[in-house]
């Protein structure tokens, strides 16, 4: 999860108004425990992108919104901290097949998850 965070934060330094990466920066402060830094992220995006689908869902406690555009950025470019965060969302939703299947290709990705 670092060097994914890690990559965020430098497309946010260059571009501080890349949509995408900062809410899914958002998703791996949650991730992280830093619940408010992300609510803070998400906020920012929603002012700056008012449709901004992947803030919205998340921001409004739409899980099944949040999911679906995670595993579409997945889908996009495969990522090992999206893939973990889904694993998380799942698991916390109680989906105990998918979140493990998404554990799975978050260390199929990167064996450090």
């Amino acid at each position: 999860m670092g060097r994914s965070r890690a990559a965020y934060e430098r497309a946010l330094a260059l571009d501080p108004d890349l949509a995408a990466s900062s809410t899914n920066l958002a998703l791996l402060e949650a991730d992280a425990g830093e619940l408010d830094a992300a609510l803070a992220r998400l906020d920012g995006v929603l002012a700056r992108h008012p449709e901004a689908d992947g803030a919205v869902a998340q921001r409004k406690g739409d899980l099944a919104g949040a999911v679906r555009d995670i595993e579409a950025a997945h889908a996009i470019r495969p990522d090992a901290a999206l893939a973990a965060a889904l694993a998380n969302l799942y698991g916390a939703a109680g989906d105990t097949t998918r979140a493990e299947t998404w554990g799975r290709e978050a260390r199929r990705l990167d064996p450090r998850q």
